[in-house]
């Protein structure tokens, strides 16, 4: 059978290519735009299936360098630390804290379950893991990152398992949201708003709340892209110093290689909060932010085999499916009470439904889709952004390691 080998050139040029090829097929595809499933997984797994199909007939196989899969994961995580403001979450109200409270407790439930499940599926936990929340609250970034720790640990399906899982979560996240707030409306006899319909209410927040509302400038783009590279350069050395440190306690994991660049730029942004010495320009951060977590999520799944999937189909399904049980019964009986039954709160659980199973734009979309039918909620708009961009992705990588390392 012949092999194409790519080089570290080649491999980001296809990668690119893939998520280009995606990106088009979605614009055309009226269900792929509903679901929101990301350009990168659109190609990726359309280019996974044609490579599965060419290597089981014996006429073709792909090899690719990964050297810059770490390197885009690095700078994306780097850029998630950027957005983890304790300042903007204090000011935010009682409603988001409450809210992200929540969300820490979603992840933990959903690690503790895939985890719990895994003997009774007779599935190894630590790729049960990946069913949890690395795939669900994390999405296919989280997962991306994630998986190859757990690759290392002899799981070579790792990678696989986990985007299977998350592109799962994405179709049924963004399912799911709108015919749960239409149940809680009706059977509730909520009142709904009659404010004028924002389209944009949730974009719009999200940037006010950064305090990004100016243009994007090419030097200021500059300056963050240098200040995100030399925080990676501290940052990988403070990951290894964390390490050493595990490595007394548990040698058999290891933190991932960004996590030290992202707590370190949890402390800039943080900083930057309470001087007036310098700034963080979250336009720019953002759009840096956008571009890597593409480049890493396409470098990423070139690798995705699915004929490793043979083996963990029946039992990952039992998992994932228990995931969306649960997580409609965690929105119904424990959000929705502690928030308060009102149209807001709905509102604001269907965007949790929509990130806790996919990613912040399965939540947009879930929760612009009701606010379409039933006017605007305003709250909803700002707690959202605040739960599913402050500390959620910071948190679920630690929650994740915490448990590998327990059950590992």
């Amino acid at each position: 059978m012949m092999t194409i080998h790519m080089n570290i050139i080649q491999t980001t040029g296809f990668a690119v290519i893939i998520a280009i090829i995606g990106s088009l097929i979605q614009q055309r595809v009226s269900i792929l735009r509903r679901l929101t499933i990301p350009a990168p997984v659109v190609g990726g797994v359309i280019f996974a299936i044609v490579h599965t199909i060419l290597r089981m007939t014996g006429v073709l196989q792909f090899e690719f360098d990964q050297t810059l899969q770490e390197f885009f994961q690095t700078l994306f995580f780097t850029t998630v630390g950027f957005t983890a403001s304790v300042q903007m979450l204090r000011n935010s109200g009682a409603q988001a804290t409450k809210m992200l409270i929540l969300t820490v407790v979603l992840i933990i439930c959903q690690n503790l379950l895939a985890v719990g499940i895994a003997n009774i599926v007779n599935i190894p936990k630590p790729l049960a893991l990946l069913m949890g929340s690395s795939s669900m609250v994390g999405g296919p970034g989280t997962t991306g990152a994630v998986a190859p720790s757990i690759a290392d640990l002899g799981y070579s399906s790792a990678l696989t398992v986990g985007f299977a899982a998350a592109t799962f979560g994405i179709a049924v996240g963004s399912l799911i949201g709108g015919p749960f707030a239409t149940w809680k409306i009706k059977s509730k006899n909520i009142v709904t708003s009659n404010k004028t319909i924002d389209e944009n209410q949730f974009k719009d927040n999200i940037d006010a709340l950064d305090g990004s509302n100016d243009r994007i400038s090419g030097s200021h783009m500059i300056n963050m892209f240098m200040l995100i590279l030399a925080v990676t350069f501290f940052g990988t050395y403070l990951t290894q110093f964390f390490n050493y440190l595990l490595s007394f306690v548990i040698s058999s994991v290891q933190l991932p290689s960004y996590l030290g660049s992202a707590l370190l730029a949890f402390a800039i942004r943080n900083i930057s909060d309470h001087t007036s010495r310098f700034s963080i320009r979250m336009d720019e951060i953002n759009t840096i932010s956008s571009l890597v977590l593409e480049i890493f999520l396409a470098i990423a799944l070139l690798n995705l085999q699915l004929w490793e999937l043979a083996n963990v189909g029946i039992p990952m399904l039992i998992i994932l499916f228990t995931q969306v049980l649960f997580i409609f019964l965690f929105a119904n009986f424990i959000v929705i009470p502690i928030l308060g039954l009102s149209y807001d709160s709905i509102v604001t659980t269907t965007g949790l439904l929509g990130y806790g199973l996919g990613a912040s734009y399965n939540a947009v979309a879930s929760m612009s889709e009701v606010t379409h039918r039933h006017g605007n909620a305003s709250t909803s708009a700002v707690i959202i952004p605040l739960a599913t961009s402050i500390f959620a992705d910071f948190v679920n990588v630690i929650v994740i390691y915490t448990f590998l390392g327990i059950i590992s």
